[in-house]
């Protein structure tokens, strides 16, 4: 067997474990992302604490549905 076709056998192992950490981070990290995002687009203020108090639980809720599916 060849010494690169050798070090990607090893290596796949590590990458998996890499790309679900990296996943599962972004997944909780976006919520916020989001919604401070929309947050900042918005100029009213009582209809940004409303958004701001909504939108990241929600936000949150469907990430956790995404990542259990993915994980």
């Amino acid at each position: 067997m060849s010494n690169f076709r050798q070090r990607a056998i090893r290596a796949t192992p590590v990458l998996k474990r890499a790309g679900k950490q990296l996943l599962i981070h972004g997944l909780m990290l976006a919520p916020v992302g989001i919604s401070g995002w929309a947050v900042k687009a918005v100029a009213r203020r009582p209809l940004r604490l409303l958004i701001a108090f909504a939108l990241e639980p929600l936000l949150k809720k469907v990430a956790n549905r995404l990542a259990s599916r993915l994980c």
